[in-house]
């Protein structure tokens, strides 16, 4: 019974894709680094971005703080808070970052950049980036971006 269950939520669509590379951090944020995460849409249907996260070890061997800008290809502009906000240190909300649907061949894509601080051993692991389909607003998904 669990496995038909669990066959009926499987989905017809590929899952996005999360391209990262690494850059230089911003004027101002010393001891940061930044992060461009690309997100690709191979399904013909648009995505919204929710989040990015990373879990918190405690005890200090890994510690993550993330601030999220918008980044406008066209202008190639972003834009940042102006100090870091703290809370949780391990989200950050992207709130409805819109992934267009793919157009044929071409994936729909959409880039933003993630300020982070690392603490030790952070370079290793991943950052869970959550999103949902479009026409299922309440199924969060998630896929994983590495630098």
């Amino acid at each position: 019974m669990f496995n038909a269950a669990r066959q009926m939520r499987v989905e017809d669509r590929p899952p996005l894709q999360f391209a990262a590379v690494v850059l230089a951090a911003p004027t101002g944020w010393d001891g940061w680094g930044r992060m461009r995460v690309t997100a690709l849409n191979y399904a013909a249907i648009p995505a919204d971005l929710r989040q990015i996260c990373r879990k918190l070890r405690l005890g200090g061997r890994i510690v993550s703080m993330l601030e999220v800008a918008r980044y406008d290809p066209v202008t190639q502009t972003e834009t940042w808070p102006p100090a870091p906000r703290g809370g949780k240190h391990n989200c950050s909300d992207i709130s409805e970052y819109r992934v267009a649907q793919a157009r044929g061949t071409e994936p729909g894509a959409a880039s933003f950049d993630v300020l982070i601080r690392p603490g030790k051993g952070v370079g290793k692991l991943g950052y869970k980036v959550r999103y949902r389909w479009s026409d299922k607003p309440t199924e969060i998904q998630t896929g994983i971006a590495q630098p």
